[in-house]
């Protein structure tokens, strides 16, 4: 999934298809990305708390894989204002 050309439609897919932990998913994804989440490990930690909270799943996750695109964006010159997902 984390060299997919869309990780979050991959994700999706599969999340409607599979049951399983997503705040699991969310550590291993953060663990796969190393250096490149650490910008947004505070972000991160928030979206795991939000789960823990019981909010609507696919809306943090959502937010999560867009702080991603953004990163993209960045590297390639392209100046993207942060997302809220609220």
């Amino acid at each position: 999934m984390y060299e997919s050309e869309n990780p979050k439609e991959e994700f999706f897919t599969i999340y409607r298809k599979e049951a399983f932990d997503v705040r699991e998913f969310l550590e291993e994804y953060f663990k796969l990305l190393g250096e490149e989440a650490l910008p947004y490990a505070k972000e991160i930690s928030k979206i795991d708390a939000r789960i823990r909270n019981y909010c609507n799943i696919p809306i943090q996750m959502s937010y999560f894989f867009s702080l991603f695109e953004e990163q993209k964006g960045e590297k390639n010159g392209v100046s993207v204002k942060f997302k809220r997902p609220f």
